[in-house]
């Protein structure tokens, strides 16, 4: 029987394989990427990220998880998976990335803004981020000055990268269904931020 997701853990497991494709063209993924994964869940987008990378590290809170993960992604001898807390999570300590990561990642809306704050922290080790967010928090994070949807939010990651929305995922998407639709957002995070910190 295959495990079912967790309410407390936010947890939407993205069942279109349309949508899964798409992630995949969209991440632009190469030979020579080294990919942090959050959130792998039972390894439907992993078995697809795996034979394009270089090395991908799966880092996943659910432990009931992991045997079905495993089982989904045992052809492909790349990947690492790791049973942590993204948020608790050092990347530098843990993966130790000898060139800057990708990240992708289907975020549970409650830890979004905290995982963004993870990733500008980690800048010097990570080269872009993609990302499946709630359609609110995406519109945000990628609102123009002056419009009714920017704010601290908008502030925050552009000063820490280059956001745009790629495509909205209609919630029919994902298992069980949430109340509203996701985009999949791509962040470039910036080398140097957007301006000095006292400006």
């Amino acid at each position: 029987m295959r495990i079912q997701p967790k309410k407390s853990l936010g947890q939407n497991f993205l069942v279109d394989r349309n949508i899964r494709a798409k992630i995949i063209e969209a991440s632009r993924l190469s030979k020579d990427d080294v990919v942090l994964e959050i959130g792998s869940g039972r390894g439907e987008l992993t078995g697809l990220i795996a034979p394009r990378v270089k090395k991908v590290y799966c880092v996943e809170i659910d432990k009931m998880l992991l045997p079905e993960l495993r089982a989904a992604v045992s052809e492909y001898s790349n990947i690492k998976i790791i049973n942590a807390d993204i948020l608790k999570f050092d990347i530098k300590k843990e993966i130790r990335p000898l060139k800057k990561l990708k990240v992708i990642g289907n975020i549970p809306y409650y830890i979004s803004s905290p995982i963004l704050e993870l990733l500008f922290k980690a800048g010097a080790l990570v080269k872009e981020a993609y990302l499946t967010v709630q359609k609110e928090f995406g519109v945000r994070v990628c609102a123009d000055s002056g419009s009714k949807d920017f704010g601290v939010l908008s502030c925050f990651a552009q000063y820490n990268s280059h956001p745009k929305i790629e495509f909205v995922i209609k919630k029919g998407s994902f298992l069980p269904i949430p109340k509203v639709d996701s985009v999949f957002l791509k962040l470039a995070i910036r080398d140097k931020p957007l301006l000095n910190k006292k400006d």
